[in-house]
């Protein structure tokens, strides 16, 4: 089990973790984002702003067209196929997942100006049993259990 610091900060009128990621394609290192941690999110989703700066991931639609509804906005979700999320643990070592991802084709236009880029959702917590332990005051982790392959 691996135990991935995470950031909590106040907005929205209520307390936001975010997650700082690196993402990976077959082509090699796409950059770094700031994911927020949704436990209502039904998917892991890249806000279609991000696609710009990673000019390589290409959003293919579905068919038929999919929509997610998270914190009150729809966004039609377009497939980036599967990406390597990766991240820093406490003990400074990169752990890496594989995940299936979305783009919310329309999230910019709806949710305005945010301090992340990327939803992690249920989705991926689910996957990889990932609990948000805050027992160690001021240190909060996200406790996710290492993928075998």
């Amino acid at each position: 089990m691996a135990d991935v610091p995470i950031e909590n900060y106040r907005a929205y009128g209520g307390d936001r973790i975010l997650l700082p990621i690196s993402l990976r394609d077959a082509g090699g290192s796409l950059g770094f984002v700031k994911a927020l941690i949704d436990t209502g999110a039904p998917n892991t989703m890249l806000f279609i702003n991000v696609l710009k700066r990673f000019r390589r991931l290409k959003p293919a639609s579905l068919s038929p067209p999919q929509y997610s509804n998270i914190a009150g906005f729809v966004f039609e979700r377009k497939t980036l196929g599967k990406l390597s999320i990766n991240l820093r643990d406490s003990a400074g070592n990169m752990v890496e997942f594989k995940q299936e991802v979305f783009a919310a084709a329309n999230a910019n236009e709806q949710a305005g100006a945010n301090p992340f880029e990327m939803i992690i959702g249920l989705d991926f917590l689910a996957a990889n049993k990932a609990v948000i332990n805050f027992k160690e005051p001021g240190k909060p982790v996200l406790q996710i259990e290492e993928q075998k392959e």
